[in-house]
């Protein structure tokens, strides 16, 4: 009974998470889109190699990282 007690709540907090993930506005974020004038060849072969997922990657695990370093006592290795 308490198993499922908590796979209940677990599963509402899961839900309550996919949901404030869901109202987020991340269309910034969905990748490198240079302005530069670049040709489109070269856009072409960073699309292919996965240069725009890459820089979002990055981009989410700084804004994470800074996020963490706001909260007391999470400061491990820096």
């Amino acid at each position: 009974m308490f198993t499922d007690l908590f796979c209940w709540c677990l599963d509402k907090l899961m839900t309550l998470v996919v949901s404030a993930a869901n109202g987020l506005d991340l269309s910034g974020l969905t990748g490198f889109a240079p302005s530069s004038g670049l040709p489109e060849e070269i856009i072409n072969v960073m699309q292919l190699c996965g240069v725009g997922t890459a820089v979002g990657i990055i981009i989410s695990a700084i804004v994470l990282r800074l996020i963490l370093q706001l909260i007391p006592f999470t400061r491990l290795g820096s």
